[in-house]
């Protein structure tokens, strides 16, 4: 059975997100609603019990944070953000392999967008920076050198080569590898998830805005 506790943290964390949306209207109006929204969230709970399904049920007729922040006369650019979202994972993914500005705009995008959570954005930040870019330079130490052929007619021909860079046990470069490769594209996966995971805008309670 769920605990309180965890209905709790699901009602904190949507009401944090709720303000946030909030943010250009003034504090007063903004926790009236955050008030509102809370006794019709508390009301819910104790007539049904402390389940945090109940509560996720109540949250989706409530409405995503920026349907709430719409119907109440919020006004930004946070539409025309949004729709860069598509962008993001393959940004976050391959841009690091342009000089690492598409990775950093990637980024950018991540974090003035609403389809993400605050954990997400730090996942896709902090989780092997760079993408895919890692891995490239990886591989590049494994494979960069040259190459000097010696010899002439009648001379026996020989190649030498010299491989720069660190060269791994095999074993340590296996794993290297599969770090490198893994945790970008796992970080693509979960991105692309949540985005593709995205509802229309719900019709919120109009009394909740009045």
């Amino acid at each position: 059975m769920t605990s309180m506790n965890d209905a709790d943290r699901v009602v904190g964390t949507y009401l944090a997100d709720v303000e946030v949306a909030l943010g250009s209207l003034p504090a007063s109006r903004r926790r009236d609603i955050l008030d509102e929204i809370a006794s019709h969230l508390a009301d819910a709970l104790a007539a049904d019990g402390n389940d945090v399904l109940i509560v996720r049920n109540v949250i989706e007729q409530l409405g995503a944070p920026e349907d709430i922040a719409a119907a109440a006369g919020v006004t930004c650019a946070e539409g025309s953000r949004n729709r860069l979202d598509p962008w993001v994972p393959w940004l976050v993914l391959f841009g690091g392999l342009v000089v690492a500005i598409g990775w950093i705009v990637g980024i950018a995008i991540l974090w003035s967008s609403t389809t993400w959570k605050v954990r997400d954005k730090v996942i896709a930040t902090l989780v092997l920076p760079g993408g895919l870019l890692p891995l490239v330079l990886l591989l590049y130490r494994h494979t960069a050198g040259s190459c000097i052929t010696r010899g002439g007619p009648g001379i026996h021909t020989t190649t030498s080569c010299v491989t720069s860079g660190v060269i791994h046990p095999a074993a340590l470069a296996v794993g290297l590898f599969v770090i490198t490769l893994t945790l970008p594209v796992a970080t693509f996966l979960h991105l692309e998830r949540i985005r593709r995971a995205g509802t229309p805008p719900k019709t919120t309670s109009p009394e909740l805005l009045k």
